[in-house]
């Protein structure tokens, strides 16, 4: 499928250029650029599993570029968590943190192994370009159905444990969505409900950051610090994410709430 193809080709070479611009600044936006590129990657590895991948290429991406994702991931979480310490002055935390201590040793170390990591991904992305030749434009619209239905299915009875993982569904339908031609798009989505499903992510993401950050305020223990000063900084973040994760929790509720019934009324105006 060639536009599989093109979209294979562009989200590397994005990727291949992200990891280099980190490699040589520890720029915090290139980080994040090239987290968002493995993504796209990552969907499109799920999409060709659907429709028959080839175990040697699965066995490829489980080697790399599943680990290579996680990698990345677990250092763009700490650069998030210093930045949002950084952001509010809560300079005590900074200093009192353990794993923000470690986070200069974390990026030389990845940093250091960026020509192996770009050399893994081109042969990672070389097998899925060869098998994604063979893709259909139909195959890709019914793997799009199927994750469309089985996502407006959980949608009305999805709980906050679900919601992370409802957000990836959602994205992947939307990167999905992007590899297909006008005819098969319109066939699958309108425009406009595409629309509510990215705003719909977005808001599980901020409510999933917040919920991340309130889990790393707990793991690094500063509740239990000895200097009252990083006891008092504590209380202020746990607040803040708590009023965060409220702000987020409703909106999420009203956005799934609208989205279902709008699905429920155009089910029964085709009944």
């Amino acid at each position: 499928m060639k536009t599989l193809i093109e979209y294979l080709n562009k989200y590397e070479n994005t990727a291949q250029s992200e990891l280099m611009r980190f490699a040589t600044d520890a720029d915090v936006e290139a980080l994040h650029q090239l987290r968002v590129s493995l993504k796209k990657i990552k969907a499109i590895y799920r999409c060709l599993q659907e429709v028959g991948l080839h175990k040697k290429a699965q066995k490829q991406y489980k080697k790399f570029l599943k680990p290579f994702f996680a990698d990345a991931g677990v250092l763009r979480q700490l650069q998030l968590h210093n930045l949002y310490l950084h952001y509010h002055y809560y300079n005590n935390l900074i200093q009192s943190s353990k794993s923000i201590k470690q986070l200069p040793g974390l990026i030389i170390m990845f940093q250091q192994q960026a020509k192996v990591l770009s050399k893994e991904l081109s042969r990672t992305v070389k097998y899925l370009l060869h098998y994604s030749a063979d893709v259909k434009q139909e195959q890709v619209f019914e793997f799009a159905v199927l994750l469309k239905e089985s996502m407006y299915a959980k949608a009305p009875q999805i709980s906050s444990d679900g919601w992370h993982e409802f957000r990836k569904q959602i994205k992947q339908l939307i990167y999905t969505y992007q590899w297909l031609d006008k005819k098969h798009q319109l066939r699958l989505l309108p425009v406009s409900q595409l629309q509510k499903l990215d705003v719909l992510q977005e808001v599980i993401g901020k409510w999933h950051d917040a919920q991340d950050m309130r889990q790393w305020l707990i793991h690094e223990e500063f509740f239990l610090h000895s200097d009252p000063l990083v006891k008092q900084e504590f209380s202020k973040a746990w607040k803040l994410t708590e009023k965060q994760l409220g702000t987020a929790e409703k909106k999420l509720q009203a956005l799934l709430s609208q989205i279902t019934t709008e699905k429920r009324a155009t089910l029964n105006k085709n009944n």
